[in-house]
């Protein structure tokens, strides 16, 4: 739906069927100001970790954000740091806001408890992408993401949340 305060997304699912099943969702938003350069604008993002993954982008392990390149607790401007990076364990475990900033202008993605991961990506210098996660990335398979991935036994529902908003500062 959309309405003054924004665009907010809710998704269901409900396995109708005789046996369970695994199941994750994403989302995959681009965030853009009307001014600046990804390299220009400040990125938040409120998560305690980070995946590290090999050339294939397969997960290998989870790392803190403290103190490294991947940390964005506090918005700060990438100036040519490149991007293609899932995060997870949201500052104070709930529902999260992540946000690109400049020119007086923000952009806030936030998701409800449900989504604890974010793949951040930057594919170039005119947008960022910030994509709500129920699971990270192959966590179908066995790995550092798997402990997340949700099965839904017959009749079982999961619900998701997310959304956008922009503001004036």
């Amino acid at each position: 739906s959309l309405s003054d305060q924004g665009l907010q997304v809710k998704v269901a699912c409900h396995n109708l069927g005789e046996h369970s099943f695994p199941f994750g969702y994403a989302a995959h938003p681009y965030l853009r100001l009307p001014t600046g350069t990804v390299d220009e604008w400040g990125l938040c993002l409120p998560f305690e970790q980070w995946l590290e993954t090999d050339e294939r982008l397969l997960p290998i392990s989870l790392h803190p954000t403290v103190g490294t390149k991947a940390d964005f607790r506090a918005a700060r401007a990438l100036s040519g740091q490149r991007l293609d990076t899932a995060f997870t364990e949201p500052v104070g475990g709930a529902g999260w806001e992540a946000s690109i900033t400049h020119g007086g202008r923000r952009i806030v993605l936030w998701a409800d408890d449900s989504m604890r991961w974010a793949q951040v990506y930057t594919p170039g210098e005119a947008s960022i992408a910030v994509e709500p996660m129920s699971v990270g990335p192959d966590a179908f398979n066995p790995g550092p993401t798997h402990h997340d991935l949700t099965v839904l036994a017959p009749g079982q529902r999961a619900r998701h949340r997310w959304g956008l908003r922009a503001e004036a500062l």
